[in-house]
């Protein structure tokens, strides 16, 4: 996986989980290989509860935020 490169390396598709923490929340990763055939899938962050916001940062990490009060943001690297 390169994500200077997905073209090569092929890419992840990141997604927040706006369940509570027992029920599955957090964020996920679909993996997929360069001819977008999918190669893989995990948790990346568990634990945690109503992932609503999140994003991309510009060094290629994802960032998730938990929706609810004292929710905090997490710093997740999916390569």
């Amino acid at each position: 996986l390169n994500p200077d490169d997905p073209l090569e390396g092929g890419y992840v598709y990141v997604v927040n989980s706006e369940r509570y923490a027992g029920e599955g929340g957090g964020v996920y990763g679909l993996y997929f290989d360069k001819d977008g055939n999918v190669a893989d899938y995990k948790a990346l962050l568990k634990g945690t509860s109503k992932n609503c916001g999140g994003g991309i940062t510009p060094w290629n990490t994802w960032v998730s935020c938990e929706e609810y009060d004292d929710g905090q943001c997490w710093q997740v690297d999916p390569v």
